[in-house]
């Protein structure tokens, strides 16, 4: 097979690049190391396992690790098996002989990698004159630099043909180093996929930092949360509130430092959840009146369990949990209600901690015995000081009253004095004797408490005949 001019000298400068090049780099390799240890335990480089082994003992742990592949064929110590990649390492970028290499050195043996990388990037099997004579003269002024003998690349220089075999041998030496220059750009691709997804977790991280700190520097108050007022008219159950009040006391003094828990049981419509409200705002209003520090009343409404995660979200966040663990908490689809429920638990008992004292009414249990395990628990101290209100029907489950809990049923009705006061607010009926005696004839105060105020509206009706007087409205 005939080559063309241009393809000889692709042959040429191939053959200096990958047999004279490395040669060189080899004796400038082991003057180098000479210089530097001759004198020392480590000694003159003999191209023995030996002289691997010390190489590689005499880096950091950074440089073995990070360059573990060339430390494979460096540590038998034969530098007749290293190729340029080795060399130029071991030169160049090693701690044994890199950071300590002149700078005329470091130079010359640049110019030399450059050159073999142009080379190894050239894609077609051919050179032109000026191109082989430019690359030529490039080694020749490296090799004169770096002392060493340029007889060779001379006779390479002038040479006008080439045998094939050795083309052949020479060609499957440039394939190589183009693989082994696309595994290092891989190895760089590679780098730059972690070193993002490194700084993605860090701003992910910076995030958090700075919702931590916002949470920290928050400034907690007292806070009051209650269920809406009802459409119809209501009148305060005083006399009811304040012996709540005073069994709240009691127990507060009594349970030392834990959670004690009142349950209001009763029909629908008794009248539970309205009762529950005006008790908490009594507290609420009292705490502030004489400034006991720090306190809080809220309302979990505890129908279902999904209504129930949706009002522990809405206490994080008046506790000060910050947004960003709720927003996760709130947009995992792979979390159930129970689980939330947990989770939220968790964020929160740290933070009522803060509180002097607290107050939480648990409103519309239908199950007690399910929704128990997702309340703070009765008797603990892990949630701090503070107090809780059930309401439901599900009485069955109520456990017995003990130093920690209180159970009253509002089925029996109002307290005689409150219910006087709805009817004279609702009935319109004025005098307190008459409205005394309408109650006690019709036994007002036991009706449950949407009767109660269906009778007294009826009762509005009987006003002229109530103000005839006492005999005709008894008859």
């Amino acid at each position: 097979m005939e080559y063309t001019p241009q393809q000889l000298n692709y042959f040429r400068i191939c053959y200096i690049a990958f047999n004279l090049v490395p040669e060189g780099l080899r004796n400038v390799f082991k003057q180098e190391w000479n210089f530097l240890y001759v004198t020392t335990p480590l000694g003159e480089w003999k191209d023995i396992p030996q002289n691997g082994s010390d190489f590689y003992n005499n880096e950091t742990g950074k440089s073995r690790k990070k360059n573990a592949r060339y430390f494979a064929t460096i540590q038998k110590g034969n530098t007749a098996e290293w190729d340029c990649s080795c060399l130029l390492f071991a030169i160049l970028f090693s701690d044994s002989i890199g950071t300590t290499l002149s700078s005329t050195i470091r130079k010359e043996v640049d110019v030399l990698r450059q050159v073999r990388n142009d080379i190894a990037h050239i894609n077609e099997v051919e050179l032109t004159d000026a191109e082989f004579q430019n690359y030529v003269a490039r080694m020749i002024a490296a090799f004169t630099s770096l002392n060493l003998s340029t007889d060779e690349i001379e006779d390479v220089k002038n040479q006008s043909s080439f045998p094939t075999a050795e083309v052949k041998s020479l060609k499957l030496k440039a394939d190589g180093l183009k693989a082994d220059l696309k595994a290092k750009n891989e190895e760089v691709k590679n780098l730059n996929s972690d070193l993002q997804l490194t700084q993605d977790t860090l701003q992910t991280k910076q995030e958090e930092v700075e919702t931590l700190t916002q949470e920290i520097n928050s400034k907690v108050e007292s806070f009051c949360s209650l269920t809406f007022k009802p459409p119809h008219q209501i009148i305060r159950r005083s006399n009811d509130v304040t012996r709540i009040k005073i069994k709240l006391e009691e127990l507060y003094n009594e349970s030392k430092g834990a959670i004690s828990t009142i349950y209001l049981s009763g029909i629908p419509g008794c009248g539970k959840s309205q009762f529950a409200r005006q008790v908490g705002q009594e507290v609420y209003d009292k705490s502030l009146r004489e400034d006991e520090g720090l306190t809080f009343v809220s309302t979990l409404n505890a129908e279902t369990l999904d209504s129930l995660a949706d009002s522990y979200f809405n206490l994080a966040k008046q506790l000060g949990v910050t947004e960003y663990a709720l927003t996760n908490l709130a947009t995992s689809t792979k979390v159930d209600s129970s689980e939330k429920i947990q989770h939220l638990m968790r964020f929160i008992s740290p933070k009522v901690k803060q509180f002097s004292a607290w107050l939480i009414i648990v409103d519309n249990v239908v199950d007690l015995s399910m929704v128990r395990s997702y309340l703070p628990p009765t008797a603990s101290e892990e949630w701090g000081h503070g107090q809780m209100i059930v309401t439901t029907q599900d009485t069955q489950s109520i456990p017995f009253n003990s130093p920690y809990t209180y159970h009253e049923s509002l089925s029996k009705g109002m307290h005689p004095d409150d219910a006087v006061d709805l009817l004279r607010e609702v009935s319109q009926i004025s005098n307190q004797q008459q409205a005394e005696e309408v109650a006690e004839v019709l036994s007002i105060s036991h009706l449950p408490w949407q009767l109660l105020q269906s009778t007294c509206k009826q009762l509005s009706a009987m006003v002229p005949l109530i103000m005839v007087g006492q005999n005709t409205w008894k008859h």
